[in-house]
């Protein structure tokens, strides 16, 4: 299930950091912690798992949508009122605790790092109906997807599309939430497919690679590298729904792999 939230800043004209995804996920746990620490404490140190291994939280968000935007180095000078998209294929206890948080929330929140940053107020929460899913359904990318593997040294490799293992990674991270939610082995095919085209057109695929800095000026600050293109997933309704609230590929929760059906 996705939600639309409406921000509206303390002053008009306002600045953040390009690089926003961590302080926005911190945004999302506080929000939860409003209308319960104990679930957001839950969340934010365990979530879900499958046989004591890959641990999910299950949530996921999208970029920041402005009215108008300036990139100036490493900040965002923005205007008006922005938006996200949140989303979570866990309706009774993720989607409710976040909602209600934002209920509980009448000072305001703060979206930033120490150096740049804005108070902002929640002044409209609107439920998004689903999509029609086709069996082949074509989705773009409304933030970087993220797979990536390990090599002998333990180190993390992120994978881009024209890597043969990056379609297998997405695929078994698809299977692994699955099991996670139902408990059951997952029963559905899953075909993935990049929009080749599109890649064609870029040159190169470095033209579609992203690279996100997380926890700037922290002492476990990380670069997280994804890609942003079309691609074509074929599969049952139950998992383009899973994917649709659980976002495809890795770091859900810091708003890596939202999609959206393409119109």
């Amino acid at each position: 299930m996705r939600i639309s939230i409406a921000f509206k800043p303390e002053r008009n004209i306002f600045l953040l950091p390009t690089n926003y995804n961590y302080e926005l996920s911190s945004m999302i746990y506080y929000i939860m912690s409003l209308s319960g620490p104990k679930f957001s404490n839950w969340l934010h140190s365990r979530g879900f798992s499958l046989d004591g291994g890959k641990r999910f939280k299950f949530f996921n968000f999208s970029r920041l949508f402005f009215h108008e935007k300036e990139i100036q180095g490493d900040v965002i000078k923005a205007s008006g009122n922005f938006k996200l998209i949140f989303s979570t294929p866990i309706d009774e206890s993720v989607l409710t605790n976040f909602v209600s948080g934002i209920m509980e929330n009448s000072e305001g929140l703060y979206l930033g790092n120490k150096q740049v940053g804005t108070k902002v107020k929640i002044v409209r929460v609107n439920i998004l109906p689903y999509p029609r899913f086709e069996h082949n359904t074509k989705y773009i990318m409304l933030s970087p997807t993220v797979a990536s593997i390990k090599n002998n040294q333990d180190r993390v490799i992120y994978l881009d599309p024209s890597d043969s293992r990056t379609i297998e990674v997405l695929r078994n991270n698809i299977v692994r939430k699955y099991e996670a939610i139902y408990r059951e082995k997952c029963p559905y095919a899953i075909d993935i497919a990049f929009d080749e085209e599109y890649l064609s057109k870029k040159g190169d695929v470095s033209e579609v690679m992203r690279l996100i800095n997380v926890k700037v000026g922290k002492a476990n600050s990380a670069k997280i590298k994804g890609f942003l293109l079309p691609l074509y997933i074929q599969s049952d309704e139950t998992i383009h729904r899973l994917i649709y609230d659980a976002g495809l590929g890795e770091k859900n929760s810091l708003g890596f792999g939202m999609l959206e059906v393409a119109k």
